[in-house]
């Protein structure tokens, strides 16, 4: 069963100084709970409620409960994400790239 969760992730930027940011992504995992894959930018945090802003930053504040993901190590060893897309599939019959 795929499914998914807030994690912070770490990102060790390799620049003149290098540094190192977080931020709190959604990590997608498949079926052995390996992680495939995670948003592109860092989740922000918004709702159509005070309600769900609660209710989003709980969620969000659970991923501080767990270990720190590292950028460079996304997508786990072994982690089988989705597949492609019916439109890359489709593509890759009519021998476009």
């Amino acid at each position: 069963m795929n499914h998914w969760n807030y994690r912070i992730v770490r990102w060790n930027h390799k620049g003149n100084p290098p540094c190192t940011t977080y931020g709190i992504h959604e990590a997608f995992y498949d079926e052995k709970n390996k992680i495939w894959g995670i948003t592109e930018k860092p989740v922000a945090v918004d709702g159509d409620s005070l309600k769900d802003l609660k209710e989003g930053l709980k969620w969000m504040s659970s991923a501080l409960k767990k270990p720190i993901l590292d950028y460079d190590k996304i997508p786990e060893k072994g982690a089988k994400g989705p597949g492609p897309s019916k439109e890359e599939k489709r593509d890759k019959k009519k021998g476009k790239k």
